[in-house]
Parts: C-alpha cells; sequence; structure tokens
C-alpha cells in the first residue's frame, strides 16, 4: 500500500501508545483508496496484537443489522448455543460487555456507510 506511510505511523502510534479509555478512531473517505487495507494492516501488527486482550473484526454493510454485528462479535469470543438465539438485542449486548469488560479490545467495524444509521441503531 502505497501512501498511507504517515497516516499508518499516526493510527500506529494512537493504538500502542494512545489513552487506556475508550476511544473511537474512525477512517473514512471515497471508496477503493484502501481504508479496509490499512486497517487490516494495524490490526495484524504485532504490536497491536499484543496490545490488545481481544481484537474483532467484523464487517457492518449498506444494510445495517445490530443484532447481526453483535451476534458476529459473539461468536468470535464465546461459544454460542441454541438458546442466544432467543435473547434480545440488549440481552446480547450485555453479553458481550461481560465478556469484554476488564479487557483492553479493538474492535473494528468495516464497511461503515452512514454515522446516522449506526447512532440511531446502537
Amino acid at each position: 500500500m502505497v501512501g498511507f506511510e504517515r497516516e499508518t505511523e499516526m493510527l500506529m502510534d494512537q493504538l500502542v501508545t494512545g489513552p487506556r479509555q475508550l476511544d473511537v478512531i474512525s477512517i473514512f473517505g471515497m471508496p477503493g483508496l484502501g481504508k479496509t487495507t490499512l486497517a487490516k494492516r494495524l490490526y495484524d501488527h504485532e504490536s497491536i496484537s499484543n496490545r490488545f486482550d481481544i481484537r474483532l473484526w467484523c464487517c457492518s454493510s449498506q444494510s445495517y443489522d445490530k443484532r447481526s454485528l453483535l451476534f458476529e462479535l459473539l461468536n468470535h469470543i464465546c461459544k454460542l448455543d441454541t438458546s442466544t438465539k432467543e435473547k434480545s438485542d440488549d440481552e446480547l449486548a450485555e453479553m458481550l460487555y461481560k465478556h469484554l469488560k476488564g479487557k483492553r479490545y479493538l474492535i473494528v467495524v468495516d464497511d461503515v456507510w452512514s454515522c446516522e444509521k449506526k447512532k440511531a441503531g446502537c
């Protein structure tokens, strides 16, 4: 990937030496710029994998579905049984919270199309 050296260095610094509290970092721009490639490069970097207890990658889409994202995230960190499908979105979010509580985690949500839609659904 060419042309994102400065951005990569800045994001790496923010992820590795940044604040310990919850933070959101957005990578945005026109389609085809290499945003996902940049995020994947950071996500897979040894310094990042050593810094975070849990790293999760999920894909949103143009048709955002909160429930699907919760299932996808939970599926990466715990074994889901058949009763999990009966849980409400709030119960799924609580399960995710309990697995992440007290841990340092990085969650990448790739392919987000609209900030307004995400905020309204979360």
